[in-house]
């Protein structure tokens, strides 16, 4: 296991915030994890767990953090069943779906993230053709931090919705999960997959540092008013609505009050709102 003194983690989060970890830990394998949460909680310390970093607003400092980005994962595939570890990319996962004439996540190719955070958020796309990864998953496992107990779950246990699992809000920690894919000839899935590159690069605001998109519930005139709207160096994209843009060396505050303006003009206009990033409190 890989440990760090005042870790920068700058380059381990999308939004290339800078948050200096007291102690950052980065396990290679789950029996180490395993091994590290035990002694964390035996010791009543508090910790962050983080993945691919690309829903997560992180503030200047924090205590302690486990990484679990250098955990091995292996892919199983038999049949239409792909069984994989929690801290693959969703683009290496694609890809080996695709090896083995098999579909389905594409939408997804675009996400900085990795499989236990597209399956924590329930990452999807939305419009008429709203597709989320749920609708492929057949089971989760998972760690429950607090006890160090595995557990496996079904897909309707993990309730999932819009934008939502039940791991949010637990001191849960998802180690794999079982999906159930689609036939699919392998060139079909390259052309949707340059499909969803060349969407994104047509709506999304991805030439500036960015945690996504901001809210997953949101009332649209609102956010089309915020657009260029800037404190500090953070602003919300002139081009992407929902979106938060790093200008350059903004800082966790920056983006926190363009977050809290939002928050009180839905509140003031009496409309609906959910923030969907994970903003780690100081």
């Amino acid at each position: 296991m890989k440990e760090y003194i005042n870790y920068d983690l700058y380059k381990n989060n999308t939004m290339r915030l800078h948050c200096v970890a007291s102690y950052l830990y980065e396990p290679e394998s789950n029996e180490e994890l395993h091994q590290l949460v035990q002694k964390l909680r035996s010791s009543n310390e508090n910790f962050k767990i983080l993945g691919g970093g690309s829903n997560i607003l992180m503030p200047e400092h924090v205590e302690k953090v486990i990484s679990l980005r250098s955990i091995e994962t292996d892919t199983f595939v038999e049949g239409n069943i792909v069984k994989a570890g929690a801290s693959i990319s969703i683009q290496k996962l694609i890809r080996t779906c695709q090896d083995h004439s098999l579909g389905g996540l594409e939408f997804l190719f675009t996400l900085p993230c990795q499989l236990g955070g597209a399956i924590y958020m329930n990452a999807g796309r939305g419009g008429q053709k709203s597709v989320s990864i749920s609708d492929f998953v057949k089971n989760v496992t998972y760690m429950d931090s607090s006890t160090g107990v595995i557990h496996t779950i079904s897909k309707e246990e993990c309730l999932f919705a819009h934008r939502h699992s039940i791991f949010q809000g637990k001191n849960w920690i998802i180690l794999s999960a079982e999906l159930e894919l689609e036939d699919k000839d392998p060139d079909i899935v390259h052309k949707d997959i340059n499909g969803r590159l060349e969407r994104s690069k047509k709506y999304l605001d991805s030439g500036k540092p960015s945690c996504g998109s901001v809210f997953c519930q949101y009332n649209s005139r609102i956010m089309s008013f915020l657009k260029g709207i800037r404190i500090g160096n953070a602003q919300y994209s002139n081009k992407t609505r929902n979106w938060i843009s790093n200008n350059g060396n903004a800082t966790y505050h920056d983006v926190l009050k363009l977050i809290r303006l939002a928050v009180f003009l839905h509140r003031l206009t009496f409309q609906k709102y959910e923030i969907e990033i994970i903003i780690w409190k100081q």
